[in-house]
């Protein structure tokens, strides 16, 4: 009889509400809970099970705590510097106005505008797809737009930023009426060119048991076991009919940055890819090319080789064209595969942390004054411009600079998951002395991307994971 392997969850971790990890177990797992905490155990002596679990995919309002000490802290202060040079209100203009204008059309630079709280001419014709305001911007100085966005008394940000909301939750922005006039295009009752359709929408993955989660619940499983996710995809407007919803799909998002579509559609369509992994991508399993629409259901089964890497891997969407405004609106997860620190000699019971890492950009609204998620356009201000990144919120297991009390000293192993794909994170432990100063703690990594390292290797200088040469290593195989 073999020996029941386990390890304990430390106290970085994805969280429920109640506190609980925000985990699914493969049936060759058991999670225990006792008065450390949570420890997860091996069980059926080593035999392979399988990963069953119903998913919901939804834009619905997430919660996102600390959000509230981001806005007001932080980017409202910064929109309401509008004179000061280095805030990120003048930084975002000067970009829209010196770099996107002469380059981009009229209607989409507004929309980057409204950002700032504009009200001068045209703040209003954003959505406009035809005639003057969907022509490309003049830099000819007689044009009246050209004048009038230069003219900082036509900014009012204190009309969306002076009075942030308290709580957690962010809503989608879903422009309902700008789609529902590109719908009655489409069926054939609305004459004339419809308007633009500019949303930001959250996308989410949930249980019915404990809803929505941002992000998506950790998975995890062992090599030779098998992955079966039923999905509901209910991807919807609210107050729309299902096919409504479902011919949705073919109106272009014409919102620009990471949140937005950049003139693609099929925000309503959606499938499931193993990032990494190293498994069959054709029929049910991990296909990118398949679709699957509003209002449908479906299941993925993936079956993990026994020789499958062991380590960290995560999930997402890979429909194109939707995959980036999906993976940005939220639509990711944690998922493990195997343990490999049961290879490593005295490591075995080390807590096992993970760190998911997000970025989310987020406005309040105007009407409602509620948080919602926004399209801070960032193709527009070119690489050079930081305003984009420094408007980002940065979250950590879905919350905004959060607190974790680590009650022992010791060995902690910290899995860290960057599940954005145009963000760079710089990662240091630091550790707060008697005296007040900071000291960097060391830190040694042993795989990364689902691949263990022959030896553990120290970090001193350079990203994650690069060869650091005339280092000491820990050799284990």
């Amino acid at each position: 009889m073999s020996t029941k392997k386990s390890f304990p969850i430390g106290s970085l971790y994805p969280l429920l509400a109640d506190g609980s990890p925000n985990l699914i177990l493969s049936s060759g797992y058991q999670l225990k809970q006792n008065n450390n905490g949570y420890t997860v155990r091996e069980r059926n002596n080593g035999k392979a099970g399988s990963l069953e679990a119903d998913l919901n995919i939804t834009t619905q309002p997430v919660q996102v705590p600390g959000i509230d000490r981001f806005v007001s802290t932080w980017l409202k202060p910064q929109m309401l510097a509008k004179e000061d040079p280095a805030s990120i209100f003048n930084q975002y203009w000067k970009s829209i106005v010196d770099v996107g204008w002469g380059v981009y059309p009229n209607n989409l630079l507004l929309e980057a505008l409204s950002y700032l709280g504009y009200r001068g001419f045209g703040w209003d014709k954003a959505s406009e797809s035809s005639g003057y305001w969907a022509q490309t911007s003049s830099t000819d100085q007689s044009d009246p737009l050209y004048k009038e966005v230069r003219d900082l008394s036509n900014y009012k940000p204190e009309l969306i930023w002076a009075n942030p909301p308290s709580g957690s939750t962010v809503q989608s922005n879903y422009d309902r009426d700008n789609l529902l006039l590109n719908l009655a295009k489409h069926y054939g009752t609305f004459t004339g060119d419809p308007p633009l359709w500019l949303p930001a929408l959250l996308f989410t993955y949930g249980t019915k048991e404990n809803g929505t989660s941002y992000p998506g619940p950790v998975l995890m499983i062992r090599p030779g076991e098998s992955l079966n996710l039923n999905f509901e995809n209910n991807i919807r407007i609210p107050g729309l009919t299902t096919a409504e919803n479902q011919d949705a799909t073919l109106v272009p998002n014409s919102s620009y940055g990471l949140n937005g579509g950049s003139t693609a559609g099929g925000m309503f369509s959606t499938n499931f890819h193993m990032h990494g992994g190293h498994v069959t991508p054709s029929g049910f399993s991990d296909n990118v090319v398949g679709r699957y629409t509003s209002g449908q259901d479906w299941t993925t089964s993936i079956d993990i080789p026994k020789d499958h890497g062991q380590g960290s891997y995560w999930y997402h969407p890979h429909y194109h064209p939707a995959v980036n405004t999906q993976l940005y609106g939220g639509l990711s997860g944690f998922m493990q595969v195997g343990d490999p620190l049961q290879k490593v000699p005295g490591f075995q019971d080390v807590p096992r942390n993970l760190a998911v890492l997000k970025t989310m950009q987020v406005e309040v609204d105007p009407q409602s004054g509620n948080f919602q998620l926004a399209a801070v356009n960032g193709n527009i201000l070119g690489w050079d411009s930081l305003a984009p990144n420094r408007a980002s919120m940065a979250t950590v297991n879905g919350e905004y600079n959060p607190t974790i009390n680590v009650s022992s000293g010791g060995w902690q192993s910290l899995t860290l998951s960057n599940q954005d794909n145009n963000y760079y994170m710089n990662i240091s432990i630091n550790h707060q002395l008697a005296d007040g100063s900071w000291q960097s703690l060391p830190l040694y990594i042993y795989g990364e991307d689902g691949h263990q390292y022959p030896q553990i290797r120290a970090v001193t200088n350079g990203p994650l994971g690069y060869d650091q040469p005339g280092q000491n290593a820990i050799d284990y195989s």
